[in-house]
């Protein structure tokens, strides 16, 4: 479209569909080839897919978090047609007349791009890091955060927060937090454990949540679950 050159990506992957925006005259020129279009295609979706150079695999930020893409090439080259319709419609654009002779050179080019190996030659060129590649990424490190559907929660606040790619989450806890939530079950299970002593109740919470949640262990704690008998709610716990 001649009046509207802000094309659209999208990208359906880990059960969400994502969308954004793509301008080319934000970006260098690129030749009309394999070269050209794996330029383009790092325009088009850096910041929303990369790929990791160490585990040679393709990731998507899906809105909540990365997800991996599998080894199947479908998701991969949905993305490289839309940029091969994205250069069609640039070129309509610099060559001005779709029927002149220099627009038609250029779309057999691109047409010509469109064959599985050609665009699977495009996805390796944007592979290297001066395109789509990283390296020596650490996911899932910020050890105060729990990534859930709707937000990271900062467990030292209890505050939720939107969701940040460059916190390079790709595991999710598969539920919404909700502050207020109560366990009937869970409180069951720690009166009948501790026999109601609340003293000991609030200590095993502080424990646990020490434990388990941070995976940090700056007070240099270890806690070992011991009971004089069984059925106490050790293994439980």
């Amino acid at each position: 479209n001649k009046n509207n050159q802000i094309e659209t990506i999208s990208l359906k992957i880990g059960g969400l569909d994502t969308s954004w925006s793509y301008d080319w005259r934000k970006f260098d020129d690129h030749e009309f080839n394999e070269i050209g279009a794996a330029q383009r295609l790092t325009d088009a979706v850096r910041g929303h897919v990369a790929y990791d150079v160490d585990r040679a695999q393709f990731r998507a930020w899906n809105s909540q978090r990365w997800v991996w893409i599998s080894g199947e090439i479908n998701q991969l080259t949905q993305l490289t047609r839309e940029i091969l319709n994205c250069m069609v419609n640039e070129a309509s654009v610099k060559y001005g007349d779709d029927s002149g002779d220099a627009f038609k050179d250029v779309k057999k080019q691109i047409d010509r791009l469109g064959t599985q190996p050609k665009m699977i030659q495009i996805l390796k060129l944007s592979q290297t890091e001066d395109n789509l590649g990283v390296s020596n990424v650490r996911y899932n490190s910020k050890n105060y955060l729990i990534n859930c559907i709707n937000g990271e929660v900062d467990i030292r606040t209890g505050e939720l927060q939107e969701h940040d790619k460059s916190h390079l989450f790709t595991k999710i806890v598969p539920y919404r937090y909700n502050p207020d939530a109560k366990s009937e079950l869970w409180q069951r299970f720690l009166n009948t454990s501790f026999e109601n002593d609340q003293g000991r109740i609030n200590y095993f919470q502080i424990a646990i949540g020490d434990s388990s949640l941070s995976g940090v262990n700056e007070d240099r704690h270890m806690y070992i679950n011991f009971g004089r008998e069984g059925h106490d709610g050790k293994s439980v716990a």
